[in-house]
């Protein structure tokens, strides 16, 4: 429980100089933990986070840039220690679970502090109880102290840019599981319990009928880009209490039923970003994820999401996406342009 400023007697402002210095303090313990794991698991000297820091010893203020890759900018520094905070957060889930739960207990003080009033000489008291509480830095011991009030005021820097991106990164990864679980549940919904395809394929023509002028032709697009697979039922189906709905091609190979699902996007974007996206394919980017016991391959082509689901491997499944999705892409561009010329001839007719 954070103390009220408000008011605050000296026995108060000691009491919450305390709290905020043992706060600090703790938070450049985690980083300095969070550095060593990195330090301990890094696959190049380029990232190597005693490197990245060691220009803070010779005064220039400035991070060392990675060897081998001449001069760079503070800037282009300072976005090198993050990546390489970046990729260890990735793959260390006890690192990611401490910088999360340091960033709330930042996000927390920072409300506390903008909705008081700050007392005279605060700034002076904390200062005071940091030089207590940080007797010895944890990676230079001689160190002069202007060096190591540098070296930590970088240290914090990257520790919070890095807990900033890492929070927006775990939304971004929200959203993108939330978009592919529309495709695993369209296909569990009306390929796997619904049943809704016959034993023996239906005709194309049938199946064409069934699309519209718009969706047609990307019928022998599914065909010609799922090897193995052959295309059972195609319809436009609906979503049971929702207006959306998609494009349903239900396919059957390799001992088992494969979906490939588009549904209109209505405006909303996959975020993008190399620790987000699984891969990229011209100007396509995929994504991939183990849903409810289904791989699922997602990505964006026009105005659409669309989905490859079925219970075989994911990076199959990434692989099916891969192909489909640049031909979906001018097929619907085509569908969009005959269903237009459709809707002009029948107002012709009519008027």
């Amino acid at each position: 429980m954070l103390p009220d400023l408000g008011d605050a007697p000296a026995g108060r402002l000691d009491e919450l100089s305390g709290t905020l210095a043992a706060t600090l303090t703790s938070l450049r313990d985690a980083a300095g933990g969070c550095l060593e794991a990195i330090q301990a698991s890094s696959a190049t000297e380029d990232e190597d986070p005693q490197k990245i820091f060691a220009a803070l010893d010779s005064g220039d203020g400035g991070l060392t840039a990675p060897p081998g890759r001449g001069e760079q900018t503070g800037a282009a520094k300072l976005r090198h220690a993050v990546a390489v905070m970046l990729r260890h957060l990735e793959n260390c889930e006890a690192c990611s679970r401490e910088l999360e739960s340091r960033m709330r207990v930042r996000e927390a003080l920072q409300r506390a502090a903008a909705s008081q009033p700050v007392p005279d000489g605060l700034g002076e008291t904390i200062h005071q109880r940091l030089k207590k509480a940080q007797s010895r830095p944890f990676w230079a011991p001689r160190a002069p102290t202007w060096t190591l009030a540098l070296a930590a005021a970088a240290l914090v820097v990257i520790v919070v840019i890095a807990g900033q991106q890492w929070m927006r990164l775990e939304r971004a990864r929200q959203m993108v599981a939330s978009v592919l679980q529309l495709g695993v549940s369209d296909h569990l919904h009306c390929a796997i319990r619904g049943h809704n395809y016959p034993d023996v394929a239906n005709p194309p023509e049938v199946l064409r009928e069934k699309l519209g002028p718009q969706y047609a032709e990307l019928l022998p697009v599914v065909e010609k880009k799922l090897p193995g697979f052959q295309v059972l039922e195609a319809h436009i189906c609906t979503v049971p209490g929702s207006p959306r709905k998609y494009v349903h091609f239900i396919t059957r190979g390799q001992g088992t039923i494969l979906s490939v699902i588009l549904t209109k996007r209505d405006g909303e974007n996959l975020p993008a970003g190399r620790f987000v996206t699984t891969s990229s394919f011209g100007n396509v980017n995929f994504y991939e994820k183990q849903l409810e016991g289904m791989s699922v391959a997602g990505f964006q082509v026009g105005g659409y999401f669309g989905f490859v689901v079925s219970n075989l491997g994911k990076h199959e499944m990434g692989q099916l996406a891969e192909g489909l999705a640049p031909a979906l892409q001018t097929a619907l561009k085509a569908g969009e342009g005959r269903a237009s010329e459709s809707g002009s001839l029948a107002s012709s007719r009519q008027s």
